[in-house]
Parts: structure tokens; C-alpha cells; sequence
């Protein structure tokens, strides 16, 4: 990651702007996408530097390197400010992949736009076991994949195996990426192995910004010749032994929504089903064989790894039963206490736009008093054609949250389940779907799973 400093000083803005560009290009963005992130910086700092700003003078810039894409971050203390209606155009028209904004209370306001990298030309197939391949035998045990060449190579043919290069995230191919992910710490790499050494499968602890502390159970593939001797359900329970080892304060899943394979697969290791992510992303994800009109559903799931965890949770009436089902079945430990007003006056939120996927996600962490003004000024969601789907976390550990799942209620949202556990606090899920219906048909589910939807669905009625 680089940071640097920046006065209030136009004169520095356009060779700053052009600089990070250079930088983003050296890491893998193509010279069009790299030109055009230059012109977002300088036209969003030349607009704030002309807003005044006391006692810290400064921005402070950051240009972070992720697997796929890179992220510039501009955070200031200046006045504070939403976007325009000018300025959330020309984001929503793609000149960045995704955006990102961020109130921080006392630390100011971060805006952050990420690129995409050059997909590159691609890669040389591995040179991979053949089809003929068969099973030597059953002894199949997980261990950390390395970070050597020969490791991560193991990993990437294990995906190559099933997916060939059709994988959605193209990044697990290359070598440097893979290496980059496991040395941030953010990305855990499992592989199944059995006595002969045959590499039988591979599985990946991720874990994403907003929830840190409970990072994803992802990446889960089994080759073809290993199915059929509980090779899945050994990763998924080196992820529970990994996750504890790292002292995640717990682990989650998403499983598929159109066949109940995953599902069993995380009912058997004790996952529960505590939420929907209705319409994550189009049909056409799965390919263009497979794009009907309607978009993909997927379920959430939780493991809480740290029991003894106190999680002090203000609830809606509404969906109080359900939030202490989740809670009661984990064994966590957990108070209901009556609502109040946020520890704070001013709202603290966060959002961010996948372009690619046309999903706004919103993250608030306190509801002030300035909740529907804050909401208003920002036009959402209806401000943000672009979105098809909008999800918004809402922090079950704030005292108006009550008042702040009403509000939303009362704007078309429906309640999706709850994400709880994470470091930064247990959150309750609301989606505005945009007058798309859920489609019952097209979900094969688990009785409990069934459930859940059943519950969710009554309460959006």
C-alpha cells in the first residue's frame, strides 16, 4: 500500500492525479482505465479542495494493490459533503469498476474508486493430471497451501479441474495475485491431499472489509476423480479448525440456492442459516446459457467460532424471534435491550456499487439523528438507477436501530436475515429489490433453509 499526504493546494492536484494513474498502470490497469482513474482523482480532489477545511489541512491518498484490481481511497476532514448528482453519474457511467464513501465521525469522510486490472492474455492451461486419473486412495487430510510456485499451482489446478478458465474470478489463475492474497493475510488457502500425494481438492478462507473477523467459506472445489469420499466435507472442517486457529470470531457461508448440495454441506458441520442475499448478481454469472432474466439468489450461513463473546443487540419487534433463533442455535451469548437513541448524533455510513454485479450495498453503523436526511441527501435508493438490488447492513449494536429498520421498512425494503459476529459488530439484513419478485421455483432447498424463507417471505408480505 502506498499513503502520502496532500495539502490544500491545486497546483499539486494534477501531477498527484497523474502520478497514481502511472501507479495503477505498473500494477496491471490498462493505459484507458488508468487515464480515466486520473481524471476521476483530479476532478474529485480539485472539488474539495475548493471546500474549506479546519485544524488538519490535508487529504490523505492511498493506492492499495488487490488481487484483480487496485483502490484509491481519498480521506479528508474537511467539510462535510455527499456526492453530486453530477459526480454519482459520471462514477455510474463506469469510469471506475466499483465506489465506495464512507462517514468516519471523527476521522472525517473517505471516498474510494476501484479499477479493475488487465485481464492479460490467458494462461498456459496447467499442466494438469490427466482425465485418466484415478483415486489412490481415501486418506484424503488438508494442510495450508505455501506460498511457493509449486503450491499455488497445485491450488490453481485444482480450480482448472473443474471450472477450466471459466472461473469468475480470473485472479485464482495467476501466480502473483494467488501469492499476494495469502501474504495479506486476508485470503487462507486449503488443499486436500490424500496418502499418494494426490492433491483431491481446495477450499479458502476469505475475509472481506466490512465483516472483519469472520471471513467466507469460498473457492470449495473437489476434483472429479475424489467425489464420493467425503473430501468436501473434510475442507469444510479444516476451515472450522483454521478459523479457530486464527481466532476468527467465527466463519459464514453462501451456499447455492439451486441445488441443496452446499447446504448439506454446512447443515452437517453446524452452520446456521441465518439470512438471503436475494438477487446477488445476474443470471449470466453462470453463463450465457444460463441467463434467463431473473438474477441468482444465494442463502447466508454462520458458525460463531467465539461463544463467549458478549453481543449486546437492540431489536426490531419484528424480526426479534428470528435474530434470537440465530443467536440461541450458536450458543452465543447475547442480551435484548430496549431501544434508545445512537451513542452519537451523527450517522455513521458507509456504501459502496459493484457495477459489474448492478448491486449498492450501505453499511450503517449509527443511526443519528440526521438518518433521513443523510439517506435523502444521498437519493438512495432511487438515485442510484444503476442498482438493481440495494442491501443495507444495519448494525444490530446501536440503540436506534429499531428506528433506523423501520425507517427502511417503511421505504419498500424487506428484512433478509441478520449477519452477526463479526468484529465489527452483528448487523441485520434489509433489501430493496426493486419491485422484482422472489422467485419460489427456482430454489431447491433444505428443510431449514425452506424455513427461513418461508419466515422471510411472511414477513415481507
Amino acid at each position: 500500500m502506498i499513503k502520502l499526504e496532500l495539502p490544500y493546494d491545486s497546483r499539486l492536484i494534477p501531477g498527484t492525479a497523474y502520478w497514481l494513474s502511472g501507479l495503477a498502470e505498473k500494477c496491471g490497469v490498462n493505459t484507458k482505465r488508468a487515464n480515466t482513474l486520473c481524471f476521476v482523482v483530479e476532478t474529485t480532489l480539485e472539488k474539495r479542495v475548493k471546500q474549506p477545511c479546519e485544524g488538519i489541512p490535508v487529504f490523505t491518498i492511498t493506492l492499495e494493490e488487490h488481487g484483480d484490481s487496485i483502490s484509491v481511497s481519498i480521506t479528508d476532514k474537511g467539510l462535510p459533503y455527499v456526492l453530486t448528482g453530477k459526480q454519482r453519474e459520471m462514477l455510474q457511467a463506469g469510469l471506475v469498476s466499483s465506489f465506495s464513501f464512507e462517514q468516519l465521525a471523527i476521522d472525517g469522510q473517505r471516498l474510494r474508486f476501484d479499477v479493475e486490472k488487465e485481464p492479460g492474455a490467458e494462461p498456459e492451461p496447467p499442466a494438469a493430471e490427466t482425465a485418466e486419473e484415478t483415486l489412490q486412495d481415501t486418506d484424503v487430510r488438508c494442510r495450508l497451501t505455501g506460498m511457493d510456485d509449486e503450491d499455488i499451482l497445485r491450488a490453481i489446478r485444482v480450480m482448472y479441474s473443474t471450472y477450466g478458465f471459466r472461473y469468475i474470478h480470473q485472479d485464482i489463475y495467476r501466480h502473483d495475485h494467488f501469492r499476494a492474497a495469502l501474504q495479506s493475510g486476508k485470503y487462507i488457502s486449503i488443499l486436500a491431499e490424500n496418502a499418494h500425494g494426490q492433491t483431491v481438492g481446495h477450499v479458502a478462507l476469505e475475509e472481506h472489509d466490512w465483516f472483519p473477523g469472520i471471513p467466507e467459506v469460498c473457492n470449495l472445489v473437489v476434483k472429479d476423480f475424489a467425489r464420493g469420499v467425503g473430501a468436501s466435507g473434510i475442507l469444510v472442517a479444516a476451515t472450522l479448525e483454521a478459523g479457530a486457529s486464527k481466532s476468527f470470531e467465527g466463519i459464514y457461508g453462501m451456499p447455492v440456492v439451486h441445488h441443496p448440495i452446499s447446504q448439506k454441506l454446512f447443515n452437517k458441520h453446524g452452520f446456521t442459516p441465518c439470512g438471503f442475499f436475494f438477487h446477488v448478481a445476474p443470471s449470466s454469472i453462470n453463463g450465457p446459457e444460463n441467463d434467463d432474466g431473473n438474477r441468482v439468489d444465494a442463502a447466508l450461513c454462520i458458525s460463531i467460532l467465539n461463544k463467549d463473546k458478549p453481543h449486546a443487540l437492540y431489536l426490531p419487534a419484528e424480526c426479534e424471534d428470528f435474530v434470537r433463533g440465530v443467536f440461541e442455535k450458536e450458543a452465543a451469548v447475547y442480551e435484548v435491550l430496549p431501544e434508545g437513541e445512537s451513542l452519537q448524533p451523527e450517522t455513521v455510513l458507509s456504501y459502496r456499487i459493484d457495477t459489474v454485479n448492478t448491486v449498492m450495498e450501505a453499511r450503517i453503523d449509527n443511526a443519528g439523528r440526521d438518518l433521513a436526511g443523510n439517506i435523502a441527501a444521498r437519493e438512495v435508493p432511487e438515485g442510484f438507477d444503476i442498482a438493481e438490488v440495494v442491501m443495507v447492513y444495519l448494525s444490530m449494536n446501536d440503540p436506534a436501530c429499531p428506528a433506523a429498520y423501520r425507517y427502511f421498512r417503511e421505504r419498500g425494503f424487506i428484512f433478509a436475515g441478520c449477519l452477526p459476529g463479526s468484529s465489527a459488530g452483528d448487523y441485520l439484513l434489509l433489501q430493496n429489490l426493486r419491485g422484482a419478485p422472489v422467485i419460489r421455483e427456482k430454489k431447491v432447498l433444505e428443510p431449514n433453509y425452506q424455513e427461513m424463507l418461508d419466515r422471510l417471505l411472511e414477513m415481507a408480505e
